[in-house]
């Protein structure tokens, strides 16, 4: 027996995989959790199965709850939650365990997408993610060092629109946000063919920024480097940019 969350978007499937497929990356249904973080509400689903047909030989897992099928039973669900530390508020031990394990498996997932913890060889240090009110949009922020000598820093910004809204329409806003933004020394360069970005360059860093479909991204690289135009580069290959679309007109 399985139990889903209708508000969540999750694939409707039978047997051993529920939610996430297992694997090594973790990374099916990244997308569907992102989209289901928006008030708390929705839950991950469950696989109700006899206890002894849980599984003994790979540990834990998450999706599978058993249970003896009763006329009448209730299920516990694990809420979709922004922060896995929004779980401590749970008195139930066990729910507790699983609301951890299940919102941290889904955070890492997310942030595998958005910012990997390794690109272009530098390490990400550190991270935040921030509600983006009254857009209902999320931030997240991301610090990558590379152990060079000197080392290099580099900071990433992620705003996630909710579905169904273009990047493009925002893609303005995101310089009220950048200290000592000077419009005038903006200049389209297309880092990657076909894909143009809008780069700045100041006396110590070097940014970009682009959108992509319901993402706006912002590059700041925090120390001189050769490899700026690379770094942007690349990032664009995870999250390519899209042209605004041009305006028609008819007679």
């Amino acid at each position: 027996m399985q139990v889903t969350d209708p508000t969540s978007a999750f694939v409707h499937t039978c047997g051993a995989d529920v939610g996430f497929k297992s694997g090594p990356t973790m990374t099916e249904g990244a997308d569907k959790f992102g989209d289901a973080r928006r008030d708390g509400s929705e839950h991950f689903p469950v696989e109700l199965v006899k206890p002894e047909a849980l599984p003994k030989n790979i540990g834990w897992y998450p999706f599978m709850q058993g249970t003896d099928f009763q006329t009448s039973m209730s299920v516990k669900l694990v809420p979709v939650l922004p922060n896995p530390e929004g779980c401590k508020r749970i008195a139930d031990l066990p729910l507790l365990e699983a609301c951890t394990r299940l919102n941290t498996m889904a955070q890492n997932t997310l942030l595998q997408g958005l910012v990997p913890m390794y690109f272009g060889g530098m390490q990400r240090s550190a991270f935040q993610i921030f509600d983006g009110s009254p857009s209902q949009s999320r931030i997240f922020k991301a610090l990558y060092e590379a152990r060079s000598v000197p080392p290099q820093y580099l900071a990433v910004t992620i705003e996630q629109l909710p579905r169904g809204q273009n990047s493009t329409e925002h893609l303005n806003d995101v310089t009220s946000g950048i200290p000592g933004y000077d419009p005038n020394t903006v200049i389209d360069d297309e880092v990657v063919p076909g894909q143009k970005v809008k780069r700045f360059v100041s006396t110590q860093t070097t940014q970009a920024f682009w959108g992509s479909q319901n993402l706006v991204i912002l590059i700041t690289c925090l120390t001189p480097s050769r490899n700026d135009r690379m770094l942007i580069g690349a990032w664009l290959t995870l999250h390519p940019a899209h042209p605004i679309p041009a305006v028609s007109s008819s007679y």
